[in-house]
């Protein structure tokens, strides 16, 4: 099996769709790709691609080809053997993603969970799980060197901002053929829906305001990211 520990906001929607489009071994257009992770991420939890099961959660069958959650690693259960990788990103970077997805959310009418007026309060009232995710994820107490001993017991991970080089990662690490795909994280944001729509104009000036408003606070922004940045650092991210 293949698990990964999925980071809200470091391009796994790409990923995802990667190990979709190379399990159909060519067989799927971009329709039946977007269909299967439809299905996949957002309606059943899982889909087969060739015989191959994709399951969504942190408990997932032992025949399953594919896994992935955003469940913290320490309470996922995994069978023997697995293989464990991840994907990580700059954390204020990762962040301002985050929050412009839910503020371009709520400029299109839909429900958000987010707080703060700008991206400086909803860093300072949001959860502190929730902020520092990619240090959450590995441990639970927020210890640097936890987080640091377990993402280096996996057997990948890899960095957002080299969709290109992680793919390549993965493939020999998997020894796949044909090779995964790439995909741009951009191209499978949450606002793909919006730019359908026609509101490129709407999407552009969110982006602007993000960051403008992370610009202004970023000095603030590194002290309350500083933990994840040490264990970027000492992975050598």
């Amino acid at each position: 099996m293949i698990y990964f520990h999925h980071i809200a906001g470091t391009g796994g929607r790409s990923v995802i769709k990667s190990f979709i489009q190379q399990a159909g071994d060519g067989d799927r257009g971009p329709n039946q790709v977007n269909a299967d992770f439809h299905k996949f991420f957002q309606v059943e939890g899982q889909v087969t691609v060739n015989g191959k099961l994709f399951f969504r959660g942190s408990h997932p069958p032992p025949h399953a080809y594919f896994a992935c959650s955003h469940s913290p690693l320490y309470v996922c259960e995994l069978p023997p053997g697995t293989i464990r990788f991840t994907l990580m990103r700059d954390p204020i970077t990762r962040f301002a993603g985050r929050y412009r997805q839910h503020y371009m959310a709520l400029r299109g009418g839909y429900g958000t969970d987010w707080v703060g007026n700008n991206i400086l309060e909803s860093a300072r009232q949001m959860p502190k799980y929730v902020v520092l995710r990619q240090l959450s994820m590995f441990s639970a107490s927020f210890l640097v060197g936890e987080a640091l001993h377990r993402l280096r017991n996996l057997h990948a991970v890899c960095q957002c901002e080299d969709m290109r080089g992680s793919m390549e990662t993965l493939t020999h690490l998997l020894h796949l053929d044909p090779p995964l795909p790439v995909y741009s994280v951009r191209e499978h944001s949450n606002v793909d829906r919006l730019r359908i729509e026609g509101k490129a104009k709407e999407i552009a000036r969110g982006r602007e305001r993000v960051i403008a408003e992370t610009r202004e606070h970023y000095a603030a922004l590194q002290a309350i990211f500083e933990p994840e940045y040490r264990l970027m650092e000492a992975l050598c991210l």
